[in-house]
């Protein structure tokens, strides 16, 4: 032969970005593992995040036409319920997220959204209704001596 031998491997280039390839694959198999097993954590850091930026949006709302006292024992018993709970259900607390998300897309929260919100905590846990105080009633109230028997 005239002096031109064959290259034996690969080029330094192609080894390291070879590697470079090898530890992405390897990190994003390590993310996917953590997520997976911590995914309880994740899902109620997610959901207590959301509520409590609501409940935030609604301390500083005019028109949340709604006691805000009431408004905030609601959230608050939600999110102690759920940073108790062992095991979240992930599908239901998913559904509740889904239908959430759209509330603080305007950066404000009108008397609509604060009503669906409350509906949507209290249905996750039907017994935050009987832990709260009731609503005080923004209503005229008529006396009952004034109202005519028909």
């Amino acid at each position: 032969m005239s002096g031109q031998e064959g290259s034996k491997g690969m080029s330094k280039g192609c080894l390291i970005a070879l590697i470079v390839v090898a530890v992405v694959i390897l990190l994003a198999v390590i993310a996917g593992v953590t997520c997976y097993y911590k995914k309880d954590a994740l899902v109620r850091y997610g959901a207590t995040t959301m509520v409590e930026q609501i409940k935030q949006m609604a301390a500083t709302s005019s028109q949340l036409g709604m006691d805000t006292t009431y408004f905030n024992a609601v959230t608050d018993k939600f999110l102690e319920k759920l940073k108790a709970e062992e095991k979240p259900d992930l599908q239901k607390i998913g559904t509740l997220l889904q239908g959430l998300q759209t509330i603080p897309n305007d950066k404000k929260i009108d008397s609509e959204e604060a009503r669906r919100f409350i509906d949507a905590l209290v249905n996750y846990y039907p017994d935050i209704r009987n832990m709260v105080p009731k609503p005080v009633v923004d209503s005229v109230m008529t006396p009952e001596d004034s109202v005519s028997a028909e």
